[in-house]
C-alpha cells in the first residue's frame, strides 16, 4: 500500500513511501491511499484540504476567451511591447501556436507572469488572468 506523507499544519504533500515507519525527520502526518500504485501526476493531483488525490483537471481555455481576459488597453500595450521586442513577440506568438491555453501550462504562466513583469499588465492582473 502506498502512503501519503504530509505537513500536519497546511495538509502539504511531502511524499510517498509504501513505508511511512522508515520517515525520520519533523512531525508529519501520513495518509494510506488504498491503492498499491503511486499516483500519475498527469492524472492526479494532491488535495491538501480533502487529504487525498483527486482528478487532476486541465484548465483549458479558447484563443478568444483568454484574449477576452484582457482590457483592450492592455491588448494594445502588448501589441506595442511585442512590435519593440522580438523575444516577447515570439511568447505571445506561442500562445496562439498552441490548439488550446492551458492555465495551468508552467509556459503559459511564465508568459503571463513576464508581461506583468515588464509592466504591460498592472501589478496583480497575471493573477487574475490567469484565474
Amino acid at each position: 500500500m502506498i502512503f501519503a506523507i504530509y505537513e500536519i499544519a497546511n495538509g502539504r504533500l511531502v511524499f510517498m513511501t509504501e513505508d511511512p515507519s522508515s520517515y525520520i525527520g519533523p512531525p508529519l502526518s501520513a495518509a494510506a491511499l488504498n491503492r498499491n500504485e503511486y499516483p500519475d501526476p498527469m492524472v492526479e493531483q494532491w488535495d491538501a484540504d480533502a487529504l487525498c488525490f483527486r482528478p487532476f483537471v486541465r484548465r483549458t481555455i479558447t484563443h478568444l476567451k483568454f484574449l477576452n481576459r484582457f482590457t483592450s488597453a492592455e491588448f494594445a500595450m502588448i501589441k506595442a511591447g511585442c512590435a519593440a521586442n522580438m523575444d516577447l513577440d515570439f511568447a505571445w506568438q506561442k500562445f496562439f501556436a498552441a490548439e488550446f491555453i492551458d492555465l495551468d501550462d508552467a509556459e503559459t504562466v511564465a508568459g503571463v507572469m513576464v508581461l506583468e513583469q515588464v509592466g504591460l499588465l498592472a501589478n496583480g492582473r497575471a493573477a487574475e488572468v490567469l484565474g
